[in-house]
């Protein structure tokens, strides 16, 4: 299920510029052939079905690298 291995991560907006929005990483992955730049509307359409985003990539990385020594 990738609502368990990946994540959404809240980015400013030049970040996820950068990005492409691929700070929607699990809406990327349940729905691969969304562009984009339509994760974001795709975010608030199924939101209620994800987990709760990671607040900023350095909590993301907090939260994975304990993962990864184990």
């Amino acid at each position: 299920d990738h609502r368990l291995n990946s994540r959404t991560v809240y980015m400013n907006p030049i970040s996820r510029f950068i990005y492409w929005n691929m700070n929607y990483h699990v809406e990327h992955h349940m729905f691969p052939m969304v562009p984009y730049h339509a994760l974001p509307k795709l975010h608030e359409l199924i939101k209620h079905d994800l987990p709760a985003p990671t607040p900023s990539i350095l909590a993301g990385y907090r939260e994975m690298i304990p993962a990864f020594l184990r």
